[in-house]
């Protein structure tokens, strides 16, 4: 049977989707209803059915490059199967040609795809097809210093200290850049700040436009002529380069077929781009949820989906609302908690409200929703490996998932876990220099190469001496460290550190211990060696210095994925929420569900609000204890908080519809103290509490 017919599996929805040659089209996708599946079809289907088209006629869009490559491999797996399947000797011919230029397929990220753009017709616009993309911040921050030191003596920054004027624009650009927006500059030379009662801001916020605005351009201007770009401005002039209507013409001649996965995550500059390639006649194709756009940090713009919306026939519009990955007495209770109302102080927070219908199997976990409160993570996980059953079998490390809000509660939560030998793989958390086995290398290179009393006395309190003493090898710890030291004078870093690793015998002592990510952390460090002899040989020493550094000043650094050969054995997956997007759990535990949403210090320092346009700026600028308040800043921080509480939600949604059998929230507080605070507080657990679901837990 050929893929490409549309076997019985697919749901008519999604059949309907992928046979629909009506462009340009946007597809509603939910969680769990198989979007990536009907991506791919579609693909094939489009190829196998129109005359002269082929994969080098596609460009398939995502946001990650992990994304890509998960894509890219499902997209040639199923060629394979389709050819493998067919029965029309036709067909077979054209995916038997499609096979052997699989590898012109254009799969990439937005940002990769912009660039393809500029490398080829960049020249056009006067971009060289030799700019370089690296970060410009600390060029950016010497022209906003050089701008903001012309302004020094000017009354309205009277009493402002320098560097914080300096992050104040830092901020904005940053900011503006990630949502692909600018800043009209004529607008905001023009606009007049006379809000009564608020001299000082009034007078800060006209000087403060003009450093900002000066510094954009002295920035955009160094960039063009040190043919240097942020990926940021990828995006940028790609949308510059299609105002062109010649190079627009040749790019849809190209590129017949734009797919575009994930579309709610783009900026405002990225839907330019999709809109500019509609309007010129290519075939877009988007697939998105707005229940799971997540990504604002990153400028993400929810809008953009009813921006897009307006460009299409209401026809071309379609929807997948069956859910195939979580057990339906689950899903049930998902669906009661998003379909509620919510609010904060009175003011109504918007969520796209959209049942999803079920797809799965049921009645596969005796227990599909449960909250926890006042108990710690390690308490909770024994409790689910002795009585949660999925199907006939008790839950194991393997399923669970826990999924954190905060990078800082994943690395937190991974010691805690870890502690207890608790097999776990962080993912989205940045401990890798925090982590205990990294610290503990350190010591012990600090007493083999500086040899001092009280840096062997610390190498003591390792697990590096704990794992050599319960060795079967006679060599005393002192013995040990003389031998390592002596071998270090000639030894390359990363060599030595193997050298470590076995003569302690520590990879067998944690692997014992079940401590699997802390091997892999490991052979990251080595890794880390590798890339830093690169471009010249670092000694022992300077090694040590670099390792110092890094753990002293607290650098986020992502820890390593477990390698396969031990993942057999059964690991807790720790995830930030964002890192598990698009991932899929038996059992999801969503921790610290009655953190407050609002809290102290979680302000901005500056709000700019292109649609009115106006900006606000926070009093802390003058400092720590200033009691002086830009007035116009109460009004533009709530609208702020308003769309930071939606996303929350949309937060929440993702991680409750990652878990395929269970979710389990847990609470630091207990339900009394936050039914007391339920009315002046907003956490997701409040949330649920207010929902529907409430007499059931």
């Amino acid at each position: 049977m050929k893929r490409v017919s549309i076997n019985n599996i697919l749901n008519k929805r999604q059949e309907k989707s992928i046979k629909d040659s009506a462009y340009p089209s946007y597809l509603q996708a939910g969680a769990g209803s198989g979007k990536t599946r009907v991506l791919v079809d579609k693909i094939i289907y489009t190829i196998l059915n129109e005359p002269n088209i082929s994969l080098d006629n596609f460009a398939i869009i995502t946001f990650t490059n992990k994304a890509a490559d998960e894509l890219t491999a499902r997209l040639e797996t199923s060629l394979y199967e389709a050819w493998l399947s067919s029965i029309d000797p036709n067909r077979d011919i054209k995916l038997r040609h499609q096979i052997s230029i699989y590898g012109m397929t254009n799969i990439s990220t937005i940002h990769k795809f912009c660039e393809h753009l500029l490398r080829r017709h960049g020249m056009l616009i006067g971009i060289p097809n030799t700019f370089t993309i690296k970060s410009f911040h600390q060029e950016a921050k010497e022209i906003i210093e050089n701008q903001v030191n012309q302004f020094t003596y000017d009354n309205a920054l009277h009493g402002i200290a320098k560097y914080k004027i300096v992050d104040l624009v830092i901020e904005l650009l940053q900011r503006n850049s990630a949502k692909g927006l600018t800043i009209d500059h004529h607008q905001a030379i023009a606009l007049d700040f006379n809000t009564p009662d608020n001299d000082f801001f009034n007078n800060f916020k006209q000087i403060f436009l003009q450093i900002y605005i000066e510094s954009e351009k002295k920035i955009a201007y160094t960039k063009m002529r040190t043919n240097i770009f942020t990926p940021d401005d990828l995006i940028h002039y790609a949308v510059v380069l299609l105002d062109n209507p010649k190079i627009t013409k040749r790019i849809a001649s190209q590129y017949k077929y734009v797919f575009m996965d994930e579309f709610q995550d783009t900026n405002f500059e990225q839907y330019l781009l999709v809109e500019k390639m509609i309007r010129a006649g290519v075939k877009v194709f988007l697939i998105g949820d707005n229940k799971q756009s997540i990504y604002a940090f990153r400028g993400a713009d929810v809008a953009n989906l009813d921006r897009i919306k307006s460009l299409l026939k209401a026809s071309n519009l379609k929807n997948l609302n069956v859910n195939y990955r979580t057990d339906p007495k689950l899903l049930d209770i998902i669906n009661k908690i998003f379909a509620s109302d919510f609010s904060y102080e009175n003011t109504h927070i918007n969520f796209p409200h959209q049942v999803l219908k079920s797809g799965a199997m049921s009645d596969l976990c005796n227990e599909p929703f449960k909250i926890e409160y006042e108990k710690n993570i390690v308490s909770i996980v024994c409790d689910i490996m002795d009585t949660v059953k999925i199907g006939d079998r008790y839950a194991s490390f393997d399923d669970i998932a826990i999924l954190c809000r905060r990078n800082v509660d994943v690395d937190a939560l991974g010691r805690q876990l870890k502690s207890v030998n608790i097999p776990v793989e962080t993912v989205g958390g940045k401990g890798f220099y925090r982590s205990k086995e990294i610290i503990d290398t350190f010591k012990l290179l600090n007493a083999i190469i500086c040899r001092g009393d009280s840096a062997i006395l610390e190498s003591r309190n390792t697990f590096y001496y704990r794992a050599l003493m319960q060795s079967y090898d006679d060599t005393s710890f002192d013995d040990f460290i003389k031998q390592l030291s002596f071998a270090f004078k000639s030894l390359p870093v990363k060599n030595g550190l193997s050298l470590i690793y076995d003569k302690s015998h520590a990879i067998e002592y944690l692997l014992n211990r079940k401590q699997f990510q802390a091997v892999a952390n490991l052979m990251k460090l080595k890794d880390k060696v590798t890339t830093l002899t690169r471009s010249k040989i670092i000694s022992p020493l300077e090694f040590l210095e670099q390792l110092d550094m890094m753990i002293t000043s607290g650098k986020d650094e992502d820890e390593a994925e477990i390698f396969e050969e031990n993942r057999i054995n059964g690991a807790i997956s720790l995830y930030s929420i964002h890192k598990a997007k698009g991932l899929e759990f038996p059992i999801v535990i969503i921790p610290n569900c009655d953190l407050q949403l609002v809290r102290d210090g979680s302000y901005s320092k500056i709000i700019y609000d292109n649609a009115i346009p106006s900006i606000a700026v926070h009093g802390s600028i003058l400092g720590r204890n200033s009691s002086i308040e830009d007035k116009d800043y109460a009004s533009l921080y709530q609208q702020k908080l308003k769309l930071n509480l939606e996303e929350e939600l949309r937060i929440f949604y993702v991680a409750c519809t990652r878990a395929k059998n269970m979710l389990m929230l847990s609470c630091e507080g207990s339900l009394e103290a936050i039914q007391k605070s339920k009315e002046i507080s907003a956490s997701w657990a409040k949330w649920v509490l207010d929902s529907q679901i409430n007499e059931e837990v």
